[in-house]
Formats: structure tokens, sequence, C-alpha cells
């Protein structure tokens, strides 16, 4: 069978097929196929984690009652959009690439489709993330209530990942941009592998269904480049850095001068102070969580295309390993920052802080999953964490809450064991943040 097509009879800049199958097979079926697997394996795992999460959060208590439980929410689909043409080990990568890309499958369709919800979960999870920090920081620094922040502020905070989100992976569709360039990913502007060398635009190789050069969005694409890449590092970052200064100024004023000094109401004691200082500092611990979930799994995407604009070969190989085991980690990350608070009430509960973490996070997990609401992870009687001087007082457990030391270890207000008449168990995920007149954060 003839490589060529006639308009390109003769032309020496053809790759015969046999020569492009040799020169691929050593890296399709050594490295190519194990970054594959290991891509394929840490999506499902951030895939499963993220369906976790919604899980967990329909079977609270709260359920989708609060801000902080809507945020995650569309941060935890987002990561499941992206997560599941990842999850196909390169199956959905046509098989015109199958000489180059290992257990390549599927067709343009396919590949279309991958990119569309790559791209869309892409957005989602990047500009949730971004919400997430947002939302924190108008919690404290702005002293604003959770009803002000419901009505005035959250539609924003929704609108914008949703908006970007469809708005450029339609636009990608249209530009033709969804293609695959050899890494079966799907996400590369125009479509120009090596059995093209040789063909014009247009053109389509005998033995082949996709034209060479299809999608010609390069000026597109370099825009959604910034856009995905420089963003959202820069919202994360600026919005957590002006929470811990927020937080770290309150700290030191109080230090130093004690707590009647950040008293700006005649009715505002000092036990709530100290009671504010230690739910923003835990707020602030929460936002570092996430945010450093959000670094560790993008970074590596953003040094990635970095070195990717000097030239594919330019990307160490150890680099690509490492890209793919933490890439797509995001959802397994954001399991770990939600499940925290609920380990820790198993652990400090009925006497058993000597269980070890593994198996507190099995009974904290599987207790979540269920819906099973036991005397370690709830509490009615729990008064919630409040910020600034709206709400009610209640100086038992202010004290409580400012003396804990769990707000110097990088934990949350869910981890503070409101003191009670009733009970002293730690304060569990399903009590923590309720919808009313105050301004505290929800949980975790």
């Amino acid at each position: 069978m003839s490589d060529d097509n006639p308009q390109s009879q003769g032309n020496n800049d053809i790759i015969p097929m046999e020569i492009l199958t040799a020169m691929f097979a050593e890296w399709n079926y050594g490295h190519g196929r194990s970054i594959i697997i290991i891509r394929s394996t840490s999506a499902t795992i951030s895939m499963i984690s993220s369906c976790c999460i919604i899980r967990m959060i329909m079977k609270s208590q709260d359920r989708l009652s609060t801000t902080y439980h809507r945020l995650l929410l569309g941060m935890s689909v987002g990561d499941i959009l992206f997560s599941l043409p990842l999850i196909t080990f390169a199956a959905m990568a046509p098989t015109d690439l199958s000489y180059m890309v290992w257990n390549a499958r599927g067709n343009q369709a396919t590949c279309t489709t991958a990119g569309f919800f790559v791209t869309i979960g892409v957005y989602l999870t990047l500009f949730y993330s971004c919400s997430l920090n947002i939302y924190y920081l108008i919690l404290i620094k702005y002293n604003k209530s959770e009803s002000y922040i419901r009505k005035k502020v959250e539609p924003f905070l929704h609108g914008i990942p949703i908006s970007l989100a469809l708005i450029w992976s339609i636009i990608g569709i249209v530009n033709k941009i969804y293609n695959d360039g050899g890494t079966g990913s799907c996400l590369t502007a125009t479509y120009n592998p090596p059995h093209c060398d040789g063909y014009e635009d247009g053109e389509v190789r005998e033995g082949f269904t996709i034209p060479c050069g299809r999608g010609q969005g390069e000026v597109f694409y370099t825009i959604s480049g910034i856009v995905v890449l420089l963003i959202p590092p820069v919202v994360i970052g600026v919005s957590l850095a002006m929470l811990y200064r927020h937080v770290s100024k309150q700290e030191k004023i109080m230090s130093r001068y004690g707590a009647g000094a950040l008293n700006t109401t005649s009715d505002q004691s000092a036990s709530d102070q100290n009671r504010d200082r230690a739910f923003s500092r835990a707020v602030l611990n929460k936002a570092i969580a996430y945010s450093s979930s959000y670094f560790l799994t993008w970074l590596w995407h953003i040094g990635g295309a970095i070195m990717g604009l000097q030239g594919a070969e330019k990307i160490p190989l150890a680099y690509k390993y490492l890209w793919n085991i933490f890439g797509p980690l995001q959802g397994f990350f954001n399991l770990l920052i939600f499940m925290h608070p609920k380990v820790q009430a198993v652990k400090k509960s009925n006497g058993t802080d000597n269980i070890s973490w593994p198996r507190a996070f099995v009974r904290a997990f599987w207790s979540g999953l269920v819906g099973r609401a036991s005397n370690n992870t709830k509490n009615k009687n729990a008064h919630p964490a409040l910020a600034g001087s709206v709400g009610q007082n209640n100086k038992t457990y202010a004290t409580a809450l400012s003396s804990n030391s769990v707000f110097n270890t990088g934990s949350t207000p869910h981890d503070i064991p409101p003191v009670t008449e009733a009970s002293q168990a730690p304060l569990g995920s399903d009590d923590f943040h309720k919808n009313g007149n105050t301004s505290n954060a929800d949980e975790s």
C-alpha cells in the first residue's frame, strides 16, 4: 500500500510508515505507555475522590445550604469532568496516532469530545479554586456575613467559572483545536503529527482519516493558555497573601496590646475577640490548604507549558513522570483537606486519642459516605464559630475556641471542641456552618 497521496507523490519529506513505526516503537511501548498508565491512574483516584466529596456533601446535615459546600461542589464537578477523558488510558485518542500513542483506539470525534470535557473541567476547577479563596477573603478581611455573601457575591463566584468554561470550550470546538499532538490528551491547537510531514494543510495521508493541519487556532490557544496558567495563580496567590496579612496583623495587635485592642463595639467582650481571632486563623489555614492543593497540581502544568514553548524535547523525562503523577490529583488533595476535621473529630472523641490516623480516617470516611452522624462527628448543641461581632455570644465556647492549640497546627474551626452542658464532643462536620445572621465559614 502506498503511503502517499497522489498530489504529494515524489515529496522527499514524507516519512514511510515503516520508519515512523520503528522510530516511536520504543517510546510507545516504554515510557509513553508508562506515563499514560500513571496519568490515568492518578485521574481515576482524583475522580473517585471528587465523587466522594459530593456524596459527603449531599449526606451531610447542611447539604448545599452553605456557600462553602456549593463552591466545593462546583470544583468537584470540574475535577470529574477533567478526569473523565484521562481515565480512559488514551483510548479516546485517534487510531491515526496509534504508532506513537499507546492504546489509541478512537477517532477525531472521540478526541474532540475528550478535549471539550477536559477544557470545561480545567476552567471549572481552576476558577472555582479562585472563588473559594475570594470567599474566604471576603468572609474574614471584609467581615461580611454568610447571608451577604450568598446574595451579593456568590452569584459571581459561580457565574465566572461556569461562563468561562462554557465559552472557551465551545470556541475550542469552533476553532477545531481539540487535536492530539502525540500525548493522548487531545489539546493541541493544530494537528501536525510526524506522518503529516510533506503534506499540505487539508490533505489526508493514505490510510489515515484526519486531515493534516486541522485546526488553526494558535492565537486563541495562546490566549486560553494565558488565562488558564496565569490568572488563577495570581488571584489565588494575591487573595491568600491579603488574607494572611490581615490575620497576622490582627494577631500581632492582640498579642501586643491584648484582645480589647481590636474591640470596635462596646458590647463585644475580650473573649469574643479571642474567638474571632481563632476563627480567622482557622479560615486562613483552610485557605492555605486548598491553595496548596492547587499549586501542588497546577504548578506542574505551568512549568511544563513554559518548557514546552522551547520544544517538547526540552521537558526532562523525570519531570514528565512527576507532571503526570501530580497533575491530575487535585480532587484527591481536596478530599484530604475536606476529611481532615472529620478525622480529628474521631481521634478526639470518646477517649480515643490513641487511635491511629489511618483507622480514624477510615471511620470518618465511612461515616461521611453513608451519612451516619455518630457521636464522633455530630453535636446538636454545638455553637457555630462566628466572625466579627455578629451573632450570639457564648463565653465558655469562646474560651475553648481561643485557647485550643489546634490553631497553631493548621487545622480548621471544625476541630474545636465546643463546650456545652450536654457534651464536650468535638464539633463535627455537619454542625459548623449554619445559615443565618452569622459570618462564619462552612464545615469542611
